[in-house]
């Protein structure tokens, strides 16, 4: 049998196969010689028919992708290793020779060693991931020529959410009768938004844009157009209105209202709740300006609690930092009576996260 592993005829394999039966542990000894070891093995078989009971090169140590890949570099690199014909036959066949093979295995490395429980220090089952490539930057000429074939790096935008939630959103959307054809993530729909209502200040500027939602809030640090940072912080315009209600006594509603009017004896009761909101966003804009020496200008604030004034002026105490609401509508021209364009100018800090999302498809 010529190496690799290759029979030719029924006479040969006939001759192998009686090799393996009357010599089974020289046989596959001599098989096992065209492999690259670790360690070698102590006892090549150990076999008891009457439990039964085998075991194997015993004591041998291999890297399997060493010998399914990197073993043949030197010499068969630019040969064909994997040749991918799909099934509709108007798409196009891929064929990967061992050196493109081998680039791909060291980048799907990095994805290993960044996975979530070694990158994010904890597990997190149950979620759905995908992502977005923001941005391809193809090495220049003359790093070409000084570090060879270069595989091209990429920005990615990479989203997670929990895979429950993916499919109560999937099944809604059916029921209605309708067809989900993406899910966009909420974090994006500021970003989105505030280019199109700011696109100076989104082109040349470092500012963090909060959006203060029903159950989280998140921040998105943006410096000249690149979303730097993002995190969703547990605290929402929820936890502000129930923790108002069970301090003062009254219903959600009549909290809700409160929250946002702010007659002054409640203000006390709602810096208590809002103070903790500010640390935390506070830490995150700490967190980079010190990891990238930058200085953030500005924070821009949507959300149903924008509409609060006290809340703005909370957020700024505890932000150190200029709190402004924004208009994420101001790039439209609309053509409505006096009496819809007042309403609509009433909800514009709650439509940030729907206007951004849906820019998204466009």
């Amino acid at each position: 049998m010529s190496f690799p592993y290759q029979i030719h005829s029924f006479e040969e394999y006939l001759s192998e196969y009686q090799k393996s039966i009357d010599q089974p542990e020289k046989f596959w000894a001599d098989v096992a010689e065209h492999f690259t070891w670790k360690k070698k093995w102590d006892k090549v078989l150990e076999w008891n028919f009457k439990e039964p009971k085998a075991k194997w090169f015993q004591g041998a140590k291999l890297n399997i992708t060493e010998n399914c890949l990197d073993r043949h570099l030197a010499d068969k690199g630019d040969h064909p290793a994997i040749i991918w014909e799909p099934n509709d036959p108007n798409e196009k066949n891929r064929i990967l020779t061992f050196k493109e093979l081998h680039t791909e295995v060291c980048r799907f490395v990095q994805v290993l060693k960044n996975n979530s429980k070694n990158y994010l220090q904890q597990d997190l089952p149950g979620y759905l991931f995908d992502c977005f490539i923001l941005s391809l930057n193809t090495p220049t000429a003359k790093e070409e020529k000084t570090k060879g074939s270069m595989t091209p790096k990429c920005k990615v935008l990479v989203a997670g959410a929990k895979k429950q939630l993916v499919d109560e959103i999937q099944t809604a959307v059916k029921n209605s009768g309708l067809t989900a054809d993406r899910i966009i993530p909420g974090l994006v729909g500021p970003v989105n938004a505030f280019e199109l209502a700011f696109p100076e200040i989104f082109a040349k500027d470092l500012v963090a844009l909060v959006d203060v939602g029903f159950k989280s809030t998140t921040i998105c640090l943006l410096q000249q157009g690149e979303l730097m940072l993002s995190r969703v912080v547990n605290i929402g315009g929820d936890k502000m209105t129930h923790g108002l209600a069970d301090n003062m006594g009254i219903s959600y509603a009549e909290a809700e209202g409160i929250k946002l009017g702010m007659p002054a004896e409640v203000q006390t009761a709602l810096e208590a709740l809002v103070s903790p909101l500010g640390r935390e966003l506070r830490a995150s804009i700490d967190f980079f300006e010190h990891q990238q020496d930058k200085t953030v200008s500005k924070v821009f604030i949507s959300g149903g609690s924008a509409r609060s004034e006290f809340i703005l002026k909370t957020l700024h105490a505890e932000l150190m930092l200029e709190c402004l609401p924004w208009n994420p509508l101001s790039f439209m021209d609309m053509a409505l009576s006096p009496q819809q364009t007042a309403e609509i100018e009433h909800l514009t800090p709650q439509l940030t996260v729907a206007i951004g999302a849906a820019m998204a498809s466009f």
